[in-house]
């Protein structure tokens, strides 16, 4: 979703969420978000900023106002720090679900490697995802980034490389929601 710094705007970021006691959107943009089954706020496990957003694990997540945030974007990039305190599920980490069966998704796998993905109705199989060589540990931070454009989708894990796919299938719909989960 790109950068910021202080105050300088990046034209290229389309949401950013500090999580300092809020679910704003710190960009600029006005994707503010609502937390929906009370996730909570974390002061100690925390990388920068006053909190870190703490999810139960279960139905905690973050709504933002219908937009398309990562859908109708020719190449977009997801990230986000995390710091799992349990594995083993797959866990979504954010989910964006648009209209016409289409579903754009960052998440942690059952077997606790990170993956981007892309889930249509009208393909057989339905799941085009690139999924990490590395798993991550519980209790750690760790900087997962997935992206998608004209070369496929890629997956990092604290700055490296570690999944990829070369196909992606193009998005051209409403958004229904989008949803932030830790």
């Amino acid at each position: 979703l790109g950068l910021n710094k202080g105050d300088v705007k990046y034209p290229d970021l389309v949401a950013q969420y500090h999580m300092d006691g809020n679910w704003n959107d710190s960009s600029g943009n006005g994707y503010n978000g609502t937390g929906v089954n009370n996730p909570g706020w974390d002061d100690a496990d925390k990388i920068a900023g006053t909190h870190a957003g703490s999810f139960d694990g279960v139905n905690d997540y973050v709504k933002i106002s219908p937009s398309a945030i990562v859908a109708n974007n020719p190449e977009s990039t997801i990230e986000a720090w995390v710091y799992p305190t349990a594995l083993g599920a797959t866990k979504a980490i954010y989910t964006e679900n648009i209209s016409g069966g289409v579903v754009f998704w960052l998440a942690i796998d059952a077997n606790s490697k990170p993956l981007i993905g892309i889930w249509r109705t009208d393909i057989t199989g339905n799941w085009v995802t690139a999924t990490s060589s590395l798993c991550i540990t519980v209790n750690t931070w760790s900087h997962i980034v997935g992206t998608f454009g004209p070369d496929g989708m890629k997956v990092y894990v604290n700055g490296v490389l570690t999944g990829s796919n070369p196909n992606v299938l193009p998005s051209n719909a409403s958004i229904i929601e989008a949803r932030i989960y830790r």
